[in-house]
């Protein structure tokens, strides 16, 4: 089994328990290569018997599942709350149905756009609001879901919110070119647990997290007053200037520059309204701010404790409602601007471009072994669901599981999991029939080893050894392909029956920082596994 950040746990489970036939292959079609060999089984009743029996080790061995184990995760599921037709009651009953005990749900934080017109932008505007966390009431979801904590004892209900953190307008109002830009561009926000680090979320409807201290530009939005006071002055403003003997003014008040004085004085209060409370924001609706509303979103999750993802990255959303244009195009981009965020989904909207191998988040991965990241990015699963019945939801849960590796049910270790990468996600029919058993690299040398998520310095070249495969209730699985990717690149493909138990010996590992990651393919079965970071000297 794998075993803690840079551990491998000894004697959790020997796999054998069955009969192995020692059959060394070499790369799928390829030659046979004496620095691999991987056993498999000869016969699909043999791959069943298999499943069974892990099964039954890890429900009745004690030893091995009350130490760490995998979990599925049911993650980023909006509720009635915001934006779901789901009640979070109605979405826990479904996690329970596919036997997953961790759900994660991600209401929106705001669901809000605003419009106003210049130069009065916070008097003559148009808001349009609907259900989110916010409009709820932070306190009341909080409540909700420890209610439902309490409700059902053996689940762990982790909050969060769906958050965009932006939106920008273009174009003119009523004219063909007005839309509104970015508001599908969201990250998740994970594992912030008290009302206070939900109300400080910095995001743009949030106008009072985003303000600027009081500065020399909070002096310059003062300007009103001084219009104010000309105003009060020419109401005072008489037509001629004659007095008695007695002192007292002859003349009546000028009209004209009473009505001047009235319209300065009404036009100074609209100004000073549409300035309160004389602080300028961070950055406003009106002009693209580029990643800077972001990193300050993560900025803020971080310093709180709490996990960030970028929710679909390749996903592009161009649509219009009442005659607005709503637009926001894929903005993988932003996953190089950004940092200190925890990772990004890789399914649904986030493996065509990112999650590929070689793509960017091989490259964010290589930024990080260089040095110029100070924190890996790791890939999780994301159901995106809110529209849709319990049987969409279900069947969404087959699709798409996040894997974590936890020693007990609890909301820290979950959270410390995804935060520390030990993760796998699975998208595929068969997805909940996958074991990894085990994926770690081992110093010959030394003895050290670290396994998903973890790092390890090296003195000679690795070893990694990998344990896993696909299973069906029909007991008919197909060859599978297991792709070691080194640096961005396949390394060594293995194929075979399942499942596959695979030793390979790198020995043109270069100098300095590199990973490996693994990815698995099974018919239309996906699985992304994290990396292990090694360090050679």
């Amino acid at each position: 089994m794998i075993g803690e950040r840079g551990q491998r746990i000894e004697g959790r489970m020997k796999i054998d328990i069955c009969h192995y036939e020692l059959s060394p292959k070499g790369e799928a079609g390829g030659p046979q290569n004496d620095n691999v060999r991987f056993f498999y089984f000869q016969s699909s009743v043999s791959c069943l018997l298999f499943s069974v029996l892990c099964l039954l080790f890890s429900v009745f061995c004690g030893s091995v599942y009350a130490e760490k184990h995998w979990e599925p995760v049911a993650m980023h599921v909006a509720t009635t709350v915001s934006e779901g037709n789901l009640s979070l009651d109605q979405v826990i009953k479904a996690a329970r149905t596919k036997d997953i005990n961790i759900v994660i749900v991600t209401d929106r934080d705001f669901m809000k756009w605003e419009y106003g017109l210049w130069p009065l932008r916070n008097v003559f505007k148009k808001t349009r609001e609907s259900n989110s966390v916010f409009k709820f009431g932070i306190d009341k979801y909080l409540q909700l879901i420890e209610l439902e904590s309490r409700k059902y004892p053996g689940m762990v209900i982790i909050p969060g919110v769906e958050s965009a953190p932006f939106y920008y307008w273009q174009g003119l109002p009523f004219l063909k070119d007005f839309k509104i830009s970015d508001w599908h561009k969201h990250m998740l926000v994970v594992g912030l647990k008290k009302y206070d680090e939900y109300r400080a979320l910095p995001v743009l409807s949030n106008r009072g997290a985003i303000m600027e201290p009081y500065n020399i530009k909070s002096l310059c939005l003062l300007w009103p007053l001084v219009t104010l006071v000309f105003g009060i002055m020419m109401l005072k403003k008489r037509e001629c200037h004659y007095e008695d003997e007695a002192g007292r003014e002859l003349c009546k008040f000028s009209k004209k520059w009473r009505l001047g004085g009235l319209l300065l004085i009404g036009f100074s209060a609209l100004f000073l309204f549409n300035n309160f409370p004389f602080r300028t924001l961070k950055y406003d609706q009106y002009s693209f701010a580029g990643s800077r509303p972001y990193q300050l979103l993560v900025d803020h999750v971080r310093q709180e404790g709490g996990l960030t993802f970028w929710a679909h990255p390749e996903a592009e959303y161009i649509s219009s409602e009442a005659g607005v244009g709503i637009e926001t195009r894929a903005h993988t981009g932003d996953l190089y601007k950004t940092r200190g965020y925890t990772g990004f989904a890789v399914f649904y909207e986030g493996y065509a471009q990112v999650g590929k191998i070689g793509g960017d988040w091989d490259r964010l991965l290589g930024a990080y072994c260089r040095g110029e990241m100070e924190s890996p990015v790791w890939a999780v699963g994301g159901l995106a669901f809110d529209y849709g019945t319990v049987s969409d939801l279900t069947r969404r849960m087959d699709d798409v599981q996040t894997y974590v590796f936890i020693e007990g049910l609890d909301e820290d270790l979950v959270l410390e999991a995804l935060r520390e990468g030990r993760v796998y996600v699975s998208r595929g029919a068969w997805n909940n029939r996958f074991l990894l058993e085990s994926f770690f690299i081992r110093d010959p040398a030394t003895g050290k080893s670290a396994s998903i998520g973890g790092e390890v310095d090296i003195a000679g070249m690795p070893v990694i050894e990998i344990k896993g495969g696909f299973s069906s209730a029909q007991g008919l699985v197909p060859d599978a392909e297991f792709k070691l990717i080194r640096n961005g690149e396949v390394l060594k493909a293995f194929a075979g029956a399942q499942p596959l138990d695979i030793r390979y010996d790198d020995n043109s590992l270069p100098k300095g920082r590199s990973y490996y990651r693994l990815e698995i393919k099974n018919g239309d079965q996906l699985v992304i596994v994290n990396p292990i970071f090694v360090n050679k000297r």
